[in-house]
């Protein structure tokens, strides 16, 4: 993937912006809700920057990993044409 399409927020307001509606909602971590399980994708964006996962889709910013909590298996995601579909966001 590109570099030019991968999502980095600008400051710590937008990035706590982004945790709220992807990792805090996400069944891959659940330390932002009081759990012991922490995502390593969360981890490597706040100690790297750029992560593969958190991309630009129709100038959106998403993470393609996403587990929506209370979902028993991964939602079906498909990145073709600038276009994913993610279960029900």
């Amino acid at each position: 993937m590109k570099k030019d399409n991968l999502y980095l927020p600008s400051n710590g307001t937008e990035g706590d912006g982004f945790m709220s509606i992807w990792c805090e909602n996400c069944k891959k971590d659940t330390m932002l809700r009081g759990g012991e399980t922490q995502c390593s994708i969360l981890t490597n964006a706040l100690v790297k920057g750029y992560v593969k996962q958190w991309v630009y889709i129709d100038n959106v910013p998403i993470c393609t990993s996403f587990v929506k909590v209370g979902t028993i298996q991964k939602h079906k995601k498909r990145i073709a044409k600038n276009q994913i579909i993610i279960g029900d966001l």
